[in-house]
């Protein structure tokens, strides 16, 4: 086999893999769309984002998986500038064939983080300020940044993933950008 045809599995594994993440958000999703008893239309309008978000992110899930599952050919393009497809055996090709792939993976895991945390972000700024939203306050404090920056390195991973690449091989490493 070659890089191509791993990494063509690899992102059909991914898809699928985010396919079965989508199957519990859905069921929360359900849930959103009944109302809470003995709130009023500005419980609603606060909430709004929330449930817009709660309702978005197993669609997001079954998107990111479809588009993994049926566009690897395209995703191999961005993350391949270009490949010497018989050229796998070579520890860095392989290291880096992994990097791409553990990218993949913190794209698709970190973005619903990123969404639900713009979110909350809304939710609590939109709120009154009698009321007291400080677990949105905390889950967008504690979630947002570290969802920019998983999904940042996941695409630096995806393209590149020279420095960790360098980490990894200290001597050997023949400039394979374009790999």
């Amino acid at each position: 086999m070659t890089i191509k045809d791993y990494f063509n599995l690899g992102c059909k594994l991914f898809g699928v893999y985010c396919l079965f993440l989508s199957i519990p958000h859905f069921i929360n999703a359900i849930a959103s769309f009944y109302p809470i008893e003995g709130t009023g239309a500005d419980y609603e309008k606060i909430f709004f984002f929330y449930k817009v978000t709660t309702r978005i992110i197993p669609i997001i899930y079954v998107a990111i998986g479809y588009n993994l599952i049926r566009n690897s050919e395209k995703i191999f393009v961005f993350a391949y500038k270009s490949s010497d497809e018989n050229s796998f055996a070579r520890d860095t090709v392989k290291f880096r064939f992994f990097l791409k792939m553990l990218g993949i993976y913190l794209i698709a895991e970190y973005f619903p983080d990123f969404i639900k945390s713009i979110s909350s972000f809304f939710t609590y700024t939109n709120a009154p300020q009698v009321w007291d939203l400080g677990i949105q306050k905390q889950f967008t404090s504690i979630n947002l940044l570290p969802s920019i920056v998983g999904i940042a390195l996941g695409f630096y991973l995806l393209r590149s993933g020279e420095i960790f690449v360098k980490l990894g091989f200290k001597d050997g490493v023949e400039n394979q950008n374009n790999e």
